[in-house]
């Protein structure tokens, strides 16, 4: 028996979840970092959830 999985049915179906932390005066390179990550996921076709709170603010 064999299954057959198509590759862009299955990125459709994953999700990568990140929590994006740090002190202000890193804010921008938390940024760049999150867009190179959300272009990632879109290259690969998968989802993401980025949650950018700062440490504290919890």
């Amino acid at each position: 028996m064999k299954a057959e999985i198509s590759m862009p049915k299955l990125m459709k179906q994953i999700s990568i979840k990140a929590v994006v932390t740090g002190a202000r005066q890193v804010r921008f390179r938390i940024w760049l970092g999150t867009k190179v990550m959300l272009l990632a996921a879109w290259i690969i076709g998968c989802s993401i959830e980025i949650d950018t709170t700062q440490e504290g603010d919890q």
